[in-house]
């Protein structure tokens, strides 16, 4: 029996694909809700059997796509039709007979091109008691990521030849270690860190803004949300793309996650498998509401979905729609997308971490020690207002970049790439052991923190006594800043969050007076003026 998959957001279900042959007018009628693509596929269907060296069937041939009631779209159908024609036929693999999951497009030729939704497919295929796959030679790697047989065919006559394998296919998880699999990971994931740096450049090539590499540095320990705010030229970009090169790496389940909304999307390389360094998506500007949080006719995940565990960067955020950044803020809280449509509402996973850089206003001068600013208040009220107060409360770290003096820029870069990788995943094993010495000392209560997630942003407050504790003098300090500051309830908790991170950074159980400090700084940056001039 062959199966396909039907893809239905970042889900689907298996289709049934059956094939009857009976006497009259040859010709080939495919039922069961099938669109347009589905439909083509009856001709390179034909074309494809006849040029790989089989015979169409001379009779009329009914193709039916189970359940009836779904809708089918895409051009994935076209290799398990074939095949179940083929088989219909007496000219099929026997190994069909117990039900085996089948994707690919065909070319006239016969030749197989790769899909999109492989590993979501794959996933779909093990609950159903499915343990063998055909799928294009292209998608092996992801398929095999669900611990599925996989044979990779390039042709239909290879998948016509398919013979049952008994055993999963070996899972080659690439160069990419995750972090939990042994104790000499951390060592592994330097090196790897170093070809991550290459990629996105070196944090030792930008000569100055320590301040801005600090803060980063906190932002990736913690997973906290970061605004770069100030004049043209003073290295907010160059830094923010550098910080993907000091994050740890993904471990297997969030590999896993990450990789099928790639795959849904159509966005995964070919031949390559499980995606283990943090995804890192930069759209443009001028992209459109759709193309950031996903949707579509037949919805696919956008932007910051496919940042899932991983960077959403925003450059000049203050030049996107305002409907594109507000729609980021249920993610930013709920760390998914959710999509109402008539007949179904999808979700798509998105858990971020959002990094924005931002000029101080809309010539881009306030806050230059030696250009003037020439906006008026009314020009400062509209570029601040796309950002708006409730995006900006979502954001725990706010950067106030300035530019550096020519003496700066003549001396070495205090810390480079490698160096801040190594503090990230120090913090990182400390975050582990707080999350699982905490988990058994709170009876399992710990584990709700998003699922166990090890972002310090995503604590919640009702834990604060038992993963964040303060010293008396970070106690005190911490009731006089939000009294002095008058910091709302989410503004007061992203503050202990921070100083956790910090103090995680510094290998500390106790959150100090100097961390919390550090952490009010960070949440104070542009408070004083709505229109940005308390930024700078």
């Amino acid at each position: 029996m062959v199966y396909a998959f039907a893809l239905d957001g970042q889900d689907g279900i298996l289709v049934r694909v059956e094939v009857d042959l009976r006497a009259g007018i040859p010709g080939t009628d495919v039922v069961g809700l099938a669109g347009a693509e589905v439909k083509e596929a009856r001709e390179r269907v034909r074309a494809a059997i006849r040029n790989s060296g089989f015979e169409y069937p001379k009779k009329r041939v009914l193709v039916n796509l189970s359940p009836a009631d779904t809708p089918k779209s895409g051009a994935a159908f076209d290799l398990p039709i074939a095949l179940a024609v083929l088989g219909a036929c007496g000219a099929g693999p026997y190994a069909l007979e117990q039900g085996v999951l089948v994707l690919g497009e065909l070319t006239l030729q016969g030749q197989v091109r790769p899909v999109p939704g492989v590993l979501a497919a794959a996933l779909a295929a093990e609950p159903a008691g499915l343990t063998q796959c055909v799928v294009p030679a292209a998608n092996a790697r992801e398929a095999e990521a669900a611990g599925l047989g996989v044979c990779g065919v390039e042709s239909l006559r290879d998948a016509a030849s398919f013979r049952d394998r008994s055993e999963p296919a070996s899972v080659e998880w690439g160069t990419c270690i995750p972090s939990c699999a042994d104790p000499c990971a951390g060592d592994r994931q330097n090196i790897v860190g170093e070809s991550v740096a290459g990629e996105t450049g070196d944090f030792g090539d930008v000569i100055g803004c320590e301040e801005t590499k600090r803060a980063l540095e906190v932002a990736g320990a913690g997973g906290h949300h970061a605004v770069l705010i100030g004049p043209p030229g003073t290295g907010k970009t160059m830094c923010a793309r550098r910080l993907p090169g000091i994050l740890p790496d993904l471990g297997r389940n969030k590999a896993v996650a990450a990789t099928r909304l790639h795959s849904v999307a159509g966005k995964l390389k070919e031949g390559s498998g499980l995606l283990f360094r943090p995804p890192v998506r930069s759209p443009h500007h001028s992209a459109s509401l759709e193309a950031v949080v996903g949707g579509g006719v037949n919805p696919r995940p956008g932007e910051a979905s496919l940042a899932h565990h991983g960077v959403l960067f925003l450059d000049e955020a203050g030049e996107f729609r305002r409907d594109v950044l507000q729609a980021l803020r249920e993610p930013m809280e709920d760390g998914e997308v959710r999509l109402a449509r008539a007949r179904a509402v999808y979700r798509f996973p998105a858990r971020f971490q959002l990094i924005m850089a931002a000029n101080a206003c809309p010539c881009g001068n306030r806050g230059s020690r030696s250009r003037p600013c020439m906006c008026s208040t009314a020009e400062l009220s509209r570029y601040w207002r796309k950002l708006g107060g409730p995006l900006l409360e979502r954001v725990e770290i706010r950067v106030a970049v300035r530019g550096e003096r020519a003496g700066v820029l003549d001396g070495p870069s205090q810390r480079d790439t490698r160096a801040l990788r190594t503090a990230v995943m120090r913090a990182e094993r400390v975050q582990r052991a707080r999350i699982e010495c905490g988990h058994q000392a709170a009876g399992g209560g710990v584990g709700r923190s998003r699922g166990g997630s090890l972002l310090n942003r995503d604590i919640p407050a009702d834990l604060f006594p038992v993963l964040c504790p303060l010293t008396d003098a970070a106690r005190r300090e911490y009731g006089r800043a939000v009294d002095r500051f008058e910091l709302s309830y989410r503004a007061a908790a992203a503050v202990v969050r921070i100083s956790r991170t910090i103090a995680d950074l510094e290998e500390k159980e106790m959150i100090g007076r100097d961390a919390l400090l550090e952490a009010v700084t960070y949440r104070r940056t542009g408070d004083e003026d709505p229109y940005g001039g308390g930024m700078l």
